[in-house]
């Protein structure tokens, strides 16, 4: 029994890459209004339409490229301490998106978080595959988009909370802050963790 809680434990622990992809995938559902309003105080101008849309597209293109250089690493570092790197462009990014006033510092975060993230989605099922025994490999294995899709869900329907409280009187602290803070805060306890 012990053998698989272990097993349990390093196959969430492997997956918390595609819980930070799925909250970089909805990210954007809820910021953009906040970067393209004409009186926006996060950044020095408003977004325009194509910068809104990069926001939107450009972590699809570092996840391919993210998902073609996983497997390099990975043999190269070996799984463990593979898989800790690809958490490092997580952390680098959210902290680009916390410090920025331009969209250009965020678009370039944007696609690193892709790197990363793709990079995630091919090494979690290799390592889970790795390391689960054949009677739990299965279950373990969708752990990941199970996570991943936890995540986004969550985020999105948090997100919208602490918008409707906000207006409903408590002090307005800008929502996507906070979740930026989040985003930061796990890859950076996963590398820490190790």
């Amino acid at each position: 029994m012990g053998g698989v809680v272990y097993q349990i434990h390093a196959s969430v622990a492997c997956s918390f890459g595609c819980f930070l992809m799925g909250m970089l995938n909805t990210w954007p559902s809820y910021t953009l209004d906040l970067y393209s309003h004409p009186n926006t105080t996060l950044l020095e101008r408003p977004v325009t339409d194509m910068e809104a849309s990069l926001v939107g597209s450009l972590p699809s293109l570092g996840a391919m490229a993210g998902s073609a250089a996983a497997g390099l690493l990975i043999d190269q570092l070996g799984r463990k301490r593979g898989g800790v790197v690809m958490m490092l462009p997580f952390a680098i990014s959210w902290a680009i998106v916390e410090v920025s006033r331009s969209a250009l510092p965020i678009l370039i975060a944007r696609f690193v978080s892709g790197v990363a993230g793709g990079a995630c989605l091919v090494f979690a099922p290799i390592f889970i595959s790795e390391v689960a025994e054949d009677s739990v490999r299965g279950t373990l294995a969708s752990c990941e988009f199970l996570i991943g899709f936890y995540r986004g869900q969550n985020t999105n329907r948090t997100g919208e909370e602490r918008v409707l409280w906000r207006f409903l009187g408590e002090a307005y602290i800008q929502q996507w802050r906070l979740l930026a803070d989040d985003d930061e805060y796990l890859p950076t306890g996963t590398l820490l963790a190790e």
